[in-house]
């Protein structure tokens, strides 16, 4: 479960990549780290990302 705070700001970094704003590297990692044990937050990504892009950040792994 996501605490409030975690969610607004994972919500708020994926807004941002929906809109091809800017967003840090270190940004990118917590999502990929919370996307890790959260499958909303996959969603989420999946959602904002589209699946090819998340298929790429799951190929590093």
């Amino acid at each position: 479960m996501l605490s409030t705070a975690t969610r607004i700001r994972v919500q708020e970094i994926i807004c941002r990549i929906e809109r091809q704003e800017k967003v840090e590297l270190s940004e990118r990692i917590y999502l990929s780290k919370i996307a890790s044990v959260s499958i909303i937050v996959r969603g989420w990504l999946n959602k904002g990302l589209g699946s090819e892009a998340l298929n790429i950040d799951q190929d590093i792994y």
